[in-house]
């Protein structure tokens, strides 16, 4: 545990100047990063008119899916400390 936090630590400082990277707050509260290094998002359709749309479509969108490999690029730079 000990290991992981001290390298979690060492990803959070630049190497010029040493000062902390920050989180978009944004970024963190629509993405999160998993284990693997991939990224879950919510699915969208859910918010509203809800209605005119069957069951199945709005349960399978209750599940979040994995970003593309060329947009998690962008979600690293905004996340720096998550991986």
């Amino acid at each position: 545990m000990a290991k992981a936090k001290a390298k979690r630590k060492a990803n959070t400082k630049l190497a010029v100047g040493g000062k902390k990277i920050k989180t978009k707050r944004a970024a963190a509260k629509r993405y999160k990063v998993l284990g693997s290094g991939k990224v879950k998002v919510a699915k969208c359709n859910r918010r509203h008119n809800t209605g005119p749309k069957p069951r199945k479509q709005k349960n399978r969108l209750r599940r979040g899916q994995i970003m593309r490999e060329e947009s998690m690029l962008h979600v690293y730079r905004c996340l720096p400390n998550s991986f």
